[in-house]
């Protein structure tokens, strides 16, 4: 149960051997979940969300990627951070980048300002732009939008659900059509990604396209396992 990974040291590591922790995103201090990595299950990690992004995105993706979380260098405890950071370093052009920040009391923050200018800046020179972060931070963006962007032709938006108090609630199909709209995309062009601090593999769905069911990659199994001894149930 996700209590265990709250209230209780869950490691498969010797913990003198644990290098980082990523915590959930929680909306209290006192309740949330820590995954900790040695320096060898962060590089599974790492390959992981590589190679799911290949899995799912390469093909398809845009080179210019714009993540409105913090980079990970700034909200070192995020796994969604590492990942959008990760994709940035390794699949983006010069101009990708991280535009989130932390504020004092290291609260994620996202100056719509920078962003204006960013996707100005992809508009111009019709780029399409790989739009990273969180559903609250879409619900930000659309309180603050005056009127619709139209992104270029390609562009792709990639929300992770969960608003943490952060924002007003959305129903993922209405965020979904009301990003359609502000930003002048086809509904495929939405994504959602589905995964947290505990798990090393995300999951993805497009709901233009699937009707949103989520899809791991393959090397992700899921079992029913009976918790008496540890065996998987029959069928």
């Amino acid at each position: 149960p996700t209590r265990a990974f709250k209230e209780w040291n869950l490691c498969p590591h010797p913990e003198e051997e644990v290098t980082r922790a990523f915590v959930s995103s929680g909306t209290t201090q006192a309740s949330r979940s820590v995954h900790r990595h040695t320096e060898q299950s962060l590089a599974v990690y790492h390959l992981a969300t590589l190679q799911g992004y290949r899995v799912f995105f390469e093909s398809q993706a845009p080179r210019r990627l714009i993540s409105l979380c913090p980079p990970s260098t700034q909200a070192n405890t995020s796994s969604l951070a590492e990942m959008f950071s990760l994709w940035i370093a390794t699949f983006g052009d010069h101009a990708s980048r991280s535009l989130g920040a932390l504020d004092a009391e290291a609260n994620w923050q996202l100056g719509p300002d920078r962003l204006w200018l960013a996707l100005d800046e992809s508009i111009a020179s019709q780029t399409p732009v790989l739009l990273l972060g969180a559903a609250f931070h879409f619900v930000w963006i659309l309180d603050a939008l005056r009127e619709p962007i139209g992104l270029p032709t390609g562009s792709i938006l990639l929300e992770t659900g969960g608003y943490k108090g952060r924002s007003r609630v959305l129903e993922r199909d209405r965020l979904h059509r009301e990003l359609a709209t502000a930003f002048q995309l086809p509904p495929s062009a939405i994504v959602s990604e589905y995964g947290m601090s505990e798990l090393s593999s995300q999951a993805y769905a497009t709901f233009g396209a699937d009707g949103g069911v989520f899809q791991f990659p393959s090397w992700v199994r899921a079992r029913a396992i009976c918790p008496e001894t540890g065996c998987p149930v029959n069928d």
